[in-house]
């Protein structure tokens, strides 16, 4: 809808949840299975999908919520990440030579694979510039099963 005064596009409301989608967006993101939660909601698959297809806000929130899991399974991965660091690090000095040197070429894969991505990162980053668009951000879920048909 244009507004009178500016000619320019007016944004929509976006249409609130149902209780329903709400409770089918709890249980997706609780069990990541859509049968389950789409039971558990009282709702079919296909109402799952319809949703995803035809209500913006239903799929908004959902991935919201999907990239919240998703930065907070990041957070507890870097925790145990630094733990394992010091069990490889530990491994490293230990007497055993066959143990230290598969910590080692561990240690290393590791530290390869960071300098990977850093690299990746900054190509990213630079091809965002250059463009003018932002495509960073963690990955979104996609759904494990096919569209009921």
């Amino acid at each position: 809808m244009k507004s009178k005064k500016t000619g320019q596009n007016k944004a929509l409301p976006e249409k609130a949840l149902t209780i329903p989608q709400v409770k089918m967006i709890g249980f997706l993101l609780d069990s990541g299975n859509v049968q389950a939660a789409a039971q558990s909601a009282g709702v079919s698959r296909s109402t799952f999908y319809r949703w995803l297809d035809d209500c913006p806000a239903f799929k908004a929130e959902l991935d919201r919520g999907r990239r919240t899991l998703f930065s907070e399974a990041l957070s507890r991965l870097a925790g145990a990440a630094a733990r394992a660091v010091d069990v490889l690090a530990e491994a490293m000095s230990g007497r055993n030579t066959a143990e230290r040197g598969r910590a080692a070429g561990r240690v290393l894969d590791l530290a390869l694979r960071i300098a990977e991505f850093e690299q990746l990162d900054a190509r990213l980053a630079a091809l965002e510039e250059i463009s003018g668009v932002q495509v960073g951000g963690p990955p979104i879920m996609v759904m494990s099963r096919p569209r009921p048909k």
